[in-house]
């Protein structure tokens, strides 16, 4: 009995232990399942949080490229601004590709790391330290005025910036289509320059006296010759030819008024081509260019005249004659006597430059072509003799100067291509080209004749002209070009003009006063 209890008992307990196990462990499983489901609630939870707060940013994000003017660009007016996306066929085309980070280790431009960049001292700025410092970053300061966000540019804002920008390259290209103009010209200009026969003087060969005066270095003087060289070859121009015209070109450097002094040819000065013993020659004007050429010529109007002339041109009737037809002749007033001369002179002046005749008919207001102009440059017969040849010759140069101020482009082109090969000159492309540039600002006030005072005898020279006295005319003439009332000449002028009077016997007070 007792063992059968003790059985019983023992069962029991087994039994009641066991279930208390089943117990626990359904507790234990409730107890997990609730777990489960409770995490599995806060996983969902936890994603539709996170999903929110996504979604709150970009709304943020959008919210502030709107207060900024940084709204998102559309594909469509990516297009319609030529600012669409480049695919990566396009960068392949253009050499433009993406380049991988392998590229970039075999070229050495590999990516930095932040470790990289905190071990050499070149970390990444924070937002918040940048304000600290007052670094903003580009994109903020473009953003910001102030201290305080721009406002947003309205639709009209924006086309009246993008109009700016348009206006601003248009005035660029503009502005380098006219410095190729310039420049095209300029190498326009310099190639037909080079027609001409440039003979550059020796400064240093140039004769210029004492010259006691401040005035006439506000002046630029160039001598201009018109010879009678039959040959029309360049070199025949500066040698054995008479200078036939003899007209120093005086110029205000300030107002650009210009006066022709006509120097008569058969004016008697001291000649700077010394004879063959070395001593000094008298001889006319005219004579020294055909010995020396115009370096001799220069010399002599600086010798005599206390004058500062470097420079020349000269000219042939060829040139004279093409330079009037192409400007559309002139028009002058001609009397009988000089329509008879005219005619006369014209028969030498064609054989000289193979022209056909045409005889002029006409008298009183007349237009004269080029050749008839040229043979009335010529007359020194029917009173007035070499004054009033060079009177006619001043005469028909003013009317030249007026006419070519007018000209057009395409005549002056003409102009240049076939005149110029006949000219000589010591003025360089440059300096000529600098007087050109100032053509329209010049007025030609006045011309005259030197000697003012003169007379005229035949000595073994020949039948020269002479100043009386030549000390007398050159302070007039100084008075006349530069307004230099109290001139007085230099010893070497005053030297020769001794000379003179003893030579002849004319002293002042015999005077003739001419044109």
């Amino acid at each position: 009995m007792g063992n059968d209890r003790d059985n019983t008992r023992s069962g029991q307990g087994r039994s009641s232990d066991r279930q208390r196990q089943q117990r626990q462990q359904s507790r234990s499983y409730s107890q997990s399942g609730e777990r489960t489901s409770n995490n599995r609630r806060t996983r969902n939870e936890y994603d539709d949080d996170y999903s929110y707060r996504e979604s709150s940013r970009r709304v943020n994000r959008e919210d502030e490229r709107q207060s900024t003017g940084r709204r998102r660009v559309s594909e469509d007016e990516r297009q319609s601004t030529g600012r669409r996306r480049v695919s990566e066929d396009e960068r392949q085309s253009t050499g433009r590709r993406r380049v991988s980070e392998d590229e970039r280790q075999s070229t050495g431009r590999r990516r930095v790391s932040e470790d990289e960049r905190q071990s050499a001292g070149r970390r990444r700025v924070s937002e918040d330290e940048r304000q600290r410092t007052g670094r903003q970053t580009a994109t903020s300061q473009r953003n910001t005025k102030n201290g305080q966000a721009r406002p947003k540019m309205t639709k009209k804002q924006m086309q009246k910036k993008r109009a700016k920008k348009r206006k601003g390259k248009i005035i660029a290209f503009v502005f380098e289509l006219l410095l190729l103009c310039i420049i095209v010209v300029f190498g326009y200009s310099v190639s037909k320059l080079q027609k001409i026969n440039y003979n550059p003087i020796a400064k240093e060969n140039i004769l210029i006296n004492d010259v006691k005066s401040d005035e006439i270095k506000g002046y630029t003087n160039i001598a201009l010759f018109g010879v009678d060289a039959r040959d029309k070859e360049p070199e025949s121009l500066i040698k054995d030819a008479h200078s036939d015209a003899i007209i120093i070109a005086s110029i205000n450097n300030k107002t650009k008024d210009v006066k022709l002094i006509s120097v008569y040819r058969d004016t008697c000065l001291l000649s700077t081509v010394p004879s063959s013993s070395g001593s000094d020659i008298y001889r006319k004007a005219t004579e020294t260019y055909y010995f020396g050429g115009p370096e001799a010529a220069i010399n002599m109007l600086n010798t005599n005249l206390d004058m500062d002339i470097t420079d020349y041109v000269t000219v042939n009737f060829e040139a004279l004659i093409e330079t009037i037809d192409l400007l559309g002749g002139i028009d002058l007033e001609i009397d009988e006597n000089e329509q008879f001369y005219i005619n006369g002179y014209m028969t030498e002046t064609c054989e000289i430059t193979e022209r056909p005749y045409e005889e002029l008919t006409e008298v009183g207001n007349v237009h004269l072509t080029g050749l008839q102009a040229t043979a009335f440059c010529r007359i020194r017969y029917g009173g007035g003799d070499d004054y009033k040849r060079t009177e006619r010759q001043r005469e028909v140069l003013s009317l030249m100067f007026e006419k070519a101020k007018k000209m057009d482009v395409i005549k002056l082109n003409k102009l240049i291509e076939t005149v110029f090969p006949m000219i000589s000159t010591s003025l360089s492309s440059s300096e000529l080209i600098s007087m050109a540039s100032s053509v329209m600002s010049y007025n030609l006030v006045d011309t005259t004749g030197f000697p003012f005072d003169k007379k005229t005898k035949t000595i073994s020279e020949g039948d020269c002209v002479f100043a009386v006295s030549l000390e007398s005319n050159v302070e007039k003439l100084h008075e006349y070009m530069f307004g230099d009332t109290d001139y007085k000449v230099s010893d070497t002028v005053n030297n020769i003009s001794n000379v003179l009077i003893n030579k002849t016997g004319f002293y002042p007070e015999e005077t003739t006063t001419g044109q």
